[in-house]
């Protein structure tokens, strides 16, 4: 027995070895065969059920699985074909955020119905969807600002933002807490206020400007125990902080100047926030010891960052961290390995559909999904 064994282990070490890149594990992506409303993927939710719904410029699609099925997005006898956000609500409905307005999908049924007004204050564009607390739900966009409604009654309400004489006004980004409420980012430096939760029946309030002494966030983000995390810049030097309730608390300072996307992102990983841009790959920051460094493409060297610009960072629930870029996806396991990437070399089975990664999500199964510029693709966790 024990010899049969060590024959196995012998015809099978070839294959195993094959199965590792820089140290990190091969891996095959499903491309999804699906018949999309446009292969461009802009936003991914998956509801109570498993089903994943799949927003695209062209429209929105529900995957089962087996099947997507087209699910016209249709307002008044109008088609909100652009989806740019989806957000499953407490309520178990799907809201969709178009560039049309915000409308909410009954999942039984199928039927659409508008949420946001015709026309004026909060009838804008939407791209940012967040839990407000109680029955409340928080969207906007950087043109529409931030509004409320109230999911119970439909009513809605503009959020007045501190630095805007309208009842509302621009805004550069937002990030909903897990307790419900935002975190608003001004369009300009130094611009920013808080979106407090709503309890019960009780209305909500404006934003409340945060007086933050000179120190002027870019990007925010959430670290494993739900507190916000944030890259900005004091004066000339750029900083990490972590709000404590009261005031944003120095991490890190003198960090390197990079250049910001239109959505930056910030993700923890390991003992490190990880912040994605634009135009100089990942700002890596030590949350104990300050240290920063910034991870990019070497020429030459495959196990590093594929691309300068990163559109999207996700934890998974092993740890390991995925940067989709512009030139395909890098997953990091732990910091003594080096990057394995991803990307479409071929178009063999197993490569991801297209390098230019959009975004990604993590199902209630552990699959990871990926919305790239030419379909979607799953990984199996297993």
């Amino acid at each position: 027995m024990r010899s049969r064994l060590a024959l196995v282990l012998a015809l099978l070490a070839p294959a195993l070895a094959a199965q590792t890149v820089g140290g990190a594990p091969v891996v095959r992506f499903d491309r999804l065969d699906l018949d999309l409303p446009n292969p461009e993927v802009q936003a991914l939710a998956q509801d109570a059920d498993g089903l994943v719904w799949v927003g695209t410029r062209d429209g929105l699609g529900r995957y089962d699985g087996l099947d997507l099925t087209p699910v016209p997005v249709a307002v008044g006898g109008e088609s909100w074909a652009d989806v740019r956000a989806l957000h499953v609500g407490l309520d178990g409905a799907l809201w969709v955020g178009t560039s049309r307005g915000l409308a909410r999908l009954d999942v039984r049924s199928d039927r659409a119905e508008r949420a946001s007004p015709p026309r004026g204050v909060c009838a804008g564009s939407v791209a940012w969807l967040a839990e407000g607390g109680g029955r409340a739900l928080l969207y906007g966009s950087r043109e529409t600002g931030v509004c409320r409604l109230d999911r119970r009654t439909g009513r809605v309400e503009p959020v007045r933002l501190p630095w805007a004489s309208a009842p509302t006004g621009r805004a550069w980004g937002m990030q909903g807490l897990p307790s419900g409420g935002a975190w608003v980012l001004g369009p300009t430096p130094g611009a920013a206020c808080r979106v407090d939760p709503v309890g019960g029946a009780r209305a909500g309030g404006p934003c409340r400007r945060i007086d933050l002494e000179g120190f002027a966030p870019r990007v925010l983000g959430l670290d494993a125990e739900g507190r916000l995390l944030t890259v900005g810049r004091e004066g000339a030097a750029w900083e990490l902080r972590r709000w404590t309730g009261s005031e944003f608390v120095r991490l890190a300072g003198a960090l390197p100047e990079v250049g910001w996307g239109e959505a930056p992102s910030l993700a923890v990983v390991g003992r490190e926030a990880w912040a994605a841009t634009a135009t100089d790959g990942v700002l890596a920051v030590g949350l104990e010891t300050g240290a920063s460094r910034l991870l990019v493409p070497t020429p030459g060297d495959p196990t590093t960052l594929p691309a300068f610009r990163v559109r999207a960072l996700l934890v998974d629930r092993q740890g390991a961290a995925w940067a989709g870029t512009a030139r395909g996806l890098a997953l990091w396991r732990t910091p003594a390995r080096p990057f394995a990437v991803y990307r479409r070399f071929t178009g063999q089975p197993g490569e991801l559909s297209d390098d230019r990664v959009n975004g990604m999500s993590e199902g209630r199964d552990g699959a990871l999904w990926v919305a790239t510029n030419d379909g979607l693709n799953r990984l199996d966790p297993e």
